[in-house]
């Protein structure tokens, strides 16, 4: 049985050697890494794919997030590290409500390998059904059809003179998607909670474009009246396109 791989962030030292020995004792799950800092964790997560994320409610006050925000943030299957008191539990309560978020399950912060044992066991069944849920099959030009995470992909672009679609992924190379419309790309799961669409021609993934004061991951553009979407300001002139690819692909 393939374990779940985790990741883990905490700020308190103590508490998070415990857990991390405690967790290497349980079969079921692998853990990718951890972290004090919630800056830090975010980069890893990006970078290393969790299953699931395990957080702590309530960082420290150096922090300028929460657990809450971290969760928002990354968008994956996530198990919060809770108090005995839990002045979070209608935020928890709300993301387990909500549909369209991953699972979410709250453990109280005591080290206890039976109860954590028992949370990933009913965990697990909800990540598979999640994960099979961000599966986006394509069928590229002239090749078989395609089966990829939905995190996988970076952004797509409209080839004008075709009508055609590129499609550029993290990890393997874009493929060229004939005969279809951006309407089509939402109605397979590129939906606009994760996907940015500008002027029907150009598509973005938010959770790998980093978007402040105007600039793109330290690229700056020039807009006179950007569009604010989730605190990002990502209305990027048709001229910028060329240079949005070349920052992410150098």
């Amino acid at each position: 049985m393939t374990p779940l791989k985790i990741a883990i962030l905490d700020d308190d030292k103590v508490f998070l050697k415990e857990i991390i020995e405690n967790i290497k004792e349980i079969e079921t799950v692998q853990l990718l890494f951890y972290s004090c800092s919630s800056e830090e964790f975010i980069e890893k997560s990006k970078n290393e794919f969790p299953d699931v994320v395990l957080l702590d409610i309530k960082l420290s006050s150096d922090e300028c997030r929460t657990g809450i925000d971290v969760a928002n943030i990354l968008k994956v299957p996530t198990i919060f590290f809770t108090g005995a008191r839990n002045e979070y539990a209608d935020k928890i309560e709300s993301l387990k409500l909500n549909p369209k978020f991953p699972p979410v399950e709250a453990y109280n912060k005591v080290p206890d390998n039976d109860i954590l044992k028992i949370i990933f066991r009913k965990f697990k069944p909800l990540v598979i059904e999640w994960k099979k849920s961000l599966k986006i099959t394509f069928k590229p030009k002239g090749q078989d059809e395609i089966v990829v995470n939905r995190n996988e992909i970076v952004l797509i672009e409209t080839i004008k003179s075709k009508g055609n679609h590129i499609v550029y992924f993290k990890s393997r190379k874009s493929i060229e998607i004939v005969d279809k419309n951006f309407e089509y790309f939402k109605s397979i799961g590129l939906t606009e909670d994760v996907f940015y669409y500008t002027q029907k021609s150009f598509m973005l993934n938010i959770g790998e474009f980093k978007f402040t004061d105007n600039k793109l991951e330290g690229y700056h553009f020039d807009n006179e009246n950007p569009k604010i979407l989730k605190n990002r300001l990502i209305e990027i002139p048709e001229e910028k396109r060329k240079d949005v690819k070349k920052f992410f692909f150098k």
